[in-house]
Order: C-alpha cells, then structure tokens, then sequence
C-alpha cells in the first residue's frame, strides 16, 4: 500500500478526466478525411480560444464582484451598520457564521474521526466521511497497478473514460 499512497501523492495535480456521458461522445458514423480532420481542429481551437477568453473575463469579473462586496462591507461597518436598502435596488446585509477547517494533520483527523465514533457511533462517522473523487481513482488505479484483476471491497468495476488532450502550436 506504500506504493499505493505515493502514487496519490505524485498525482493530486492532475487533471480531472470528464465522463465521456457529459460530454456526449458519440462514435463516428463515417470516416473523415484529413482536410475534414484539420478544419474539425481548428473549430476545436477556435472554440477553445472562446472558451479561455469567456473565462478569463468570468474570473477577472468575480474578482470585481469580490472587491466590491468588501467595498460595501467596509462601508457598512464604517457606519456602525449590519444592513441597508437601497430603494427599488437591493437590500444588503452583513451575515456571520463560523466555519471550520478541515484537519489537516493524520493526529488531528484521528482525533476527529474517534470524537465522532464515541459519541455518536460508527455508522454516523460513515456517514460523515467522503472521499474526493481524484483522490479515489488516483489512488485505486495505483492499487490495482500491479493486479488490474483486483477487486477492491466498496468499489463498483472501473469504466474506462476518454478525454481529448488539446495542445496549441506556436503560430
């Protein structure tokens, strides 16, 4: 098992592959020739020059959204105030709540994990536990490395997914 976790450590960064079903891949009905090949890879590219620059604008427009909402909760603190309505705009409030972070050390997370179980019993800290999806598949496909014909206990058979990998060429 070693093995196992280095090789989830070695792949936290990676990419996460989309389920072919969300994409709607569907096999090819015909055969295309090459010159409908390249122009296929241009759409492809022009669509994902789209795509980046509709992104880029989202990010630095939630970035202007961010810096704007701690505008108005400066302003509100300023003036001793929690909330304001603006007439026939918004109404906008201050909300507080506590948030905890997750455990970061194996000492912390077990001492979480056996708080639970005592008190609450076994099937409640199942319940509560959850697995990040990279994580989980990361660390199955190290496991059943060395055995593809292991059977791992909670775990349904692997489906095999597709991904296109896309690389840009200088121009």
């Amino acid at each position: 098992m070693g093995a196992s976790l280095q090789a989830l450590s070695n792949s936290q960064g990676r990419r996460k592959m989309q389920d072919a079903n969300e994409w709607n891949l569907q096999e090819p009905q015909q055969v295309v020739s090459m010159q409908q090949m390249d122009q296929l890879i241009m759409r492809l590219k022009a669509a994902r020059g789209e795509y980046d620059k509709r992104k880029k604008a989202s990010n630095e427009a939630h970035a202007l959204l961010e810096e704007v909402e701690k505008e108005v909760m400066g302003a509100l603190k300023a003036n001793g105030r929690t909330k304001f309505e603006a007439e026939g705009v918004a109404l906008v409030y201050i909300v507080s709540r506590d948030v905890f972070g997750t455990p970061k050390t194996e000492q912390q997370k077990n001492d979480l994990f056996e708080y639970i179980k005592a008190k609450y019993g076994a099937s409640t800290l199942t319940n509560l536990l959850s697995v990040n999806h990279q994580t989980l598949n990361s660390w199955a496909n190290a496991e059943i490395k060395d055995d593809p014909s292991l059977q791992i206990p909670g775990l349904d058979a692997p489906t095999t997914v597709e991904s296109l990998t896309f690389r840009k060429k200088d121009e």
